[in-house]
């Protein structure tokens, strides 16, 4: 049920950064430890893949021990996109 509703939530998560990266390509979408649902926590890493083309990873997990921290051996979902630059800002 948590690896089913993180994979609902990162989705979500990559889906609304894809949809924002249409008129702020320039901007980092890396994040740390936001929550998005109860105990659900987020990590996204952003990182430059060639220069029109990033690569972003989201990891979505429940927060089993309470300390608003997404640990490593808490995630249940990863799943990772590529963005290109479609045009000049």
């Amino acid at each position: 049920e948590r690896k089913s509703r993180s994979l609902v939530l990162a989705q979500g998560k990559l889906d609304g950064i894809k949809a924002r990266s249409i008129y702020s390509y320039s901007q980092s979408f890396d994040e740390s430890n936001v929550f998005l649902e109860g105990l659900y926590l987020c990590n996204v890493v952003d990182e430059a893949a060639g220069s029109n083309l990033r690569k972003i990873t989201v990891s979505v997990g429940y927060d089993y021990d309470g300390d608003n921290i997404l640990d490593t051996d808490e995630i249940e979902v990863t799943q990772a996109t590529y963005l290109a630059k479609r045009w000049e800002s």
